[in-house]
């Protein structure tokens, strides 16, 4: 299996919304409006696509969305999404992984995210992963309601590396 994880293209927008409505039960979806408004605001640090290069058109596989704030160093996960059929390949970790290259290379103090009470499953990742509940609130990006603050400490020690991606860069 070749899986390449590569920079987000806007023709990936539609593939990356079927992808989430798939991996989501409805009131976790994030809204069409809010997704695309949230790629053309200007604010985003970073989107990544995940191809399968064994079928061809390369279907999206996964999808990742970055958001940072330089003023308060941090950068927020708004979106972290893998097929089903593709999980436990380790793929989210790889994807997680990139992000924290990133945010460390770029000065990010913590990478956040918030989630509504998660699953076993996703608790167990986002602690092996090392985050940590916070016990504060913030907004979530799929349905913008107050949820739950996780959060990772970064090292944002100047490492040189931004962890910039380049087309076809699996790493």
């Amino acid at each position: 299996m070749e899986i390449v994880i590569r920079p987000f293209r806007p023709e990936d927008m539609d593939a990356c919304y079927f992808l989430d409505r798939r991996c989501h039960p409805p009131e976790m979806q994030i809204e069409y409006g809010r997704m695309y408004r949230t790629m053309l605001d200007g604010r985003v640090t970073a989107l990544v696509a995940v191809e399968d290069m064994e079928e061809q058109p390369a279907p999206i596989v996964g999808c990742l969305f970055l958001r940072g704030d330089e003023a308060l160093g941090d950068l927020t996960l708004l979106a972290l999404t893998v097929d089903p059929d593709f999980r436990r390949l380790g793929l989210a970790r790889r994807l997680l992984d990139w992000a924290v290259r990133l945010g460390e290379g770029s000065g990010f103090r913590v990478l956040s995210t918030a989630e509504e009470t998660p699953t076993a499953e996703l608790r167990g990742f986002l602690e092996a992963v090392g985050f940590r509940s916070t016990g504060e609130r913030m907004e979530g990006f799929r349905c913008g309601a107050q949820r739950p603050r996780w959060e990772r400490f970064l090292d944002s020690g100047d490492t040189g590396e931004a962890g910039e991606l380049s087309e076809g860069n699996g790493s």
